[in-house]
């Protein structure tokens, strides 16, 4: 990692691991010792992997693009494998793993507030930062307690109430109560999309020759959604910009508007079905998301190739005698990848906000059960380090998903002029 800033902070994360690692040895606790050393070098493989994955991103040249592929195909088998391992075979306990997850946050903190001066580490940010964990702990969200994810789940995982579930309890048994359960994620996503066309229909209502904070902020983002897009794309990249920097947008926004209290994020639902006895979480919103990508990816596809050029490409581009002898096979590994890149995807997105979603409200389960003693409702709010992970990942969630939108849709531009294109970046 080159960032000076990232090397800071897992600089101090190593100290803060060795620290608690060298206490639970003191302590004659070998499995948390274990479990905190697991958890950290979990985390630091996920940030290692997802540093280099953006910085091929932004690299314009032909060869990390190509590169992305084979960093994606590695992070699987290596971090979540290795991690449903570690959680399946309960050789390390779950806390303690967590605990080594979360050895980031405080180093993430330490290493910001150290550099900001001392008068300005209580700023405006902080203090609504500390508020809207305040308020995402009110009495209103403790009713998550033992209310599962999914209906007709058993076992299944905690979610934190919203305002629409709210409803549904309170007029129970009518048709209003299974009309909103039935479109609760279709209203979240409305609501989203009334949000993003309101900021930018104030911010474009009277524009100004010297805008004032809200039209920057607002021109600043399309700006570098733009650029970002053009310096994977070339100078064609901005007919894409529109599609994916609303793309970027709406997942960004969907991924954090579950951390507002009484809210929901639409990217972590899914349905529940079950195979031969085995229960499957089949993921809506991102599927559907992800499925309009590959449908507008082979479009682009098939209008800027014609049908001869995408078979022509589908089958590997064969130009000698060994390509249409495996044409046949190089046409059914294509067809098999173009496939999987939506479900890819698809699963993606889902499962880092849907365990976002889970971690956020297993915290604030343990924090009421905490104060289940006092004559009052009251809870200790040990979920606040998590609503700043859970915002750092829905932003690079979404980053993701566009990046890779991005690279899928470079794949299947002709490239007759590669080099055109890097020396514009």
């Amino acid at each position: 990692m080159n960032q000076p800033f990232l090397k800071s902070v897992l600089k101090n994360t190593l100290i803060f691991c060795g620290a608690a690692v060298i206490l639970a040895l003191f302590l004659r606790q070998w499995a948390w010792a274990g479990g905190l050393f697991a958890g950290f070098c979990w985390a630091f493989l996920s940030v290692y992997f997802l540093n280099h994955l953006i910085e091929m991103g932004l690299n314009s040249q032909e060869k990390p693009k190509k590169n992305i592929f084979w960093i994606l195909t590695f992070k699987f088998p290596v971090l979540y494998l290795a991690g449903f391992f570690i959680l399946k075979s309960r050789f390390f306990p779950v806390l303690s793993v967590v605990a080594g997850l979360s050895l980031f946050i405080p180093g993430f903190l330490y290493v910001w507030l150290k550099n900001r001066k001392a008068e300005a580490r209580l700023g405006v940010g902080t203090r609504v930062f500390f508020l809207f964990s305040a308020l995402s702990f009110s009495g209103v969200t403790q009713a998550l307690a033992s209310e599962p994810a999914h209906e007709g789940a058993k076992g299944a995982s905690l979610h934190i109430l919203n305002f629409v579930r709210l409803f549904s309890e309170l007029f129970h048994g009518t048709f209003f109560s299974d009309l909103l359960d039935r479109f609760e994620n279709v209203i979240f996503g409305f609501i989203v999309i009334a949000v993003i066309g309101l900021v930018f229909f104030f911010a474009s209502r009277r524009p100004a020759l010297v805008p004032g904070r809200f039209q920057s902020c607002c021109e600043s983002i399309l700006e570098g959604l733009q650029g970002f897009v053009c310096g994977i794309l070339g100078p064609e990249g901005k007919k894409y910009t529109p599609f994916l920097g609303t793309l970027f947008l709406y997942i960004w926004t969907m991924n954090l508007i579950g951390l507002v209290p009484l809210m929901k994020a639409p990217t972590a639902n899914s349905m529940i079905l079950t195979l031969g006895g085995i229960t499957v979480p089949i993921p809506t919103t991102t599927a559907a998301l992800a499925i309009l990508v590959f449908l507008y990816v082979q479009s682009i596809g098939i209008r800027r190739q014609g049908i001869l050029g995408y078979l022509d490409h589908m089958a590997g581009n064969p130009r000698d005698i060994f390509g249409f002898i495996l044409l046949p096979l190089m046409f059914v590994i294509h067809l098999i990848g173009e496939f999987a890149k939506p479900l890819s995807l698809a699963f993606r997105l889902y499962g880092n906000i849907w365990g976002e979603d889970v971690l956020l409200a297993v915290f604030m389960g343990l924090g009421i059960g905490v104060c289940a003693f006092l004559p009052v409702p009251a809870a200790v709010p040990l979920q606040f380090p998590f609503l700043l992970l859970a915002m750092v990942t829905g932003t690079i969630q979404a980053f993701v998903f566009t990046l890779l939108s991005t690279v899928y849709i470079a794949m299947m531009l002709p490239h007759e002029h590669p080099v055109a294109h890097a020396a514009h970046s």
